[in-house]
C-alpha cells in the first residue's frame, strides 16, 4: 500500500483530527492505522482491484474518541511510476448508520414484545374458550379472537419485512 496517495475534495480532518490533507496525498500508509482491523483487508482489496475505475467502499474510522462509519468514492488513475492516485470524497454516515441501529432495535424490540402479549391473549382465549358461558361471553371472547387474528397476521407480516430489510 506504499504506493497509494489520495486528495480529497472534503477535509478528512473531519473524520479524525490527526488526519490531513498533506499526509494523504503525499503517503496514503497512515490513513490504514485509523481504519477499523475488521475492515482494512477489504478497502486493501478494493484499492488493489481499482484501478482506473471508480473506488466506492464503506468502512469505519477508529483512533478518535468513537468509531465513524465512512463512504468513500473516488476515482482512481496510475501513475507512470505505477504509483496509484485516488480523488474524490469521504462522507460521514455515523449519524445515519447510528439511527438505523436504533431503529431497527426499536422495530426489533416493539414486534417481540406485541407477539408476547398477543400469545397470551390467545391462550387465554382458548381457555376461555373452553369453558360453557353465555352467549355475550362467547361473542366478546370471538372478538378478542378476531382481533388477536389480525394483530397476528399484522405481525407476521411486519417480521418478514423487517428479515427482508436486514438481508
Amino acid at each position: 500500500m506504499n504506493n497509494y496517495s489520495f486528495d480529497f475534495i472534503d477535509k478528512p480532518e473531519r473524520l479524525h483530527p490527526t488526519l490531513t490533507e498533506e499526509i494523504l496525498k503525499n503517503d496514503a500508509k497512515p490513513f490504514f492505522n485509523y481504519i477499523h482491523s475488521d475492515d482494512i483487508d477489504d478497502v486493501k482489496n478494493h484499492l488493489r482491484s481499482t484501478k482506473n475505475e471508480v473506488l466506492n467502499i464503506d468502512f469505519r474510522l477508529t483512533g478518535s474518541r468513537s468509531v465513524r462509519y465512512v463512504s468513500c468514492k473516488a476515482i482512481s488513475s496510475e501513475n507512470e511510476d505505477g504509483s496509484v492516485f485516488f480523488k474524490g470524497c469521504f462522507e460521514d454516515n455515523t449519524i445515519r448508520i447510528n439511527q438505523k441501529q436504533i431503529l431497527n432495535k426499536i422495530l426489533f424490540d416493539f414486534t417481540h414484545s406485541i407477539s408476547n402479549k398477543l400469545d397470551n391473549i390467545i391462550s387465554l382465549t382458548d381457555n376461555l374458550n373452553c369453558k360453557p358461558e353465555d352467549t355475550s361471553s362467547k361473542q366478546i371472547i370471538e372478538e378478542i379472537k378476531g382481533s388477536s387474528a389480525e394483530l397476528a397476521a399484522y405481525l407476521k407480516e411486519a417480521s418478514e419485512e423487517y428479515r427482508t430489510l436486514q438481508a
